[in-house]
């Protein structure tokens, strides 16, 4: 547990110093769903969403808006809901 939260602490500053690189945003978001850590892995889905380049990756942008779309649709808290759309 303690290993995971120092790797996801090294690609939060990461990503902070280059925030378009998707790779870093990628492997962020695979670590916080080994770790099903649902609050943070859906804030880390809308930075990616937020910097990823659409001309260039498309079709990862459309899998991550849909997962997020999905995300929310079922959700019936609607303060998770504000809480994600001020976090974007």
């Amino acid at each position: 547990e303690g290993d995971t939260d120092l790797v996801l602490f090294c690609y939060n500053n990461a990503i902070q110093c280059n925030p378009k690189n998707i790779k870093l945003h990628l492997d962020r978001i695979s670590l916080l769903e080994e770790k099903k850590d649902n609050k943070r892995l859906i804030l880390a889905k809308l930075m990616l969403l937020k910097y990823i380049d659409i001309d260039n990756n498309l079709e990862i942008y459309l899998k991550f808006f849909k997962q997020v779309l999905n995300e929310l649709k079922g959700e019936n808290d609607l303060t998770k809901k504000i809480f994600v759309l001020k976090n974007d």
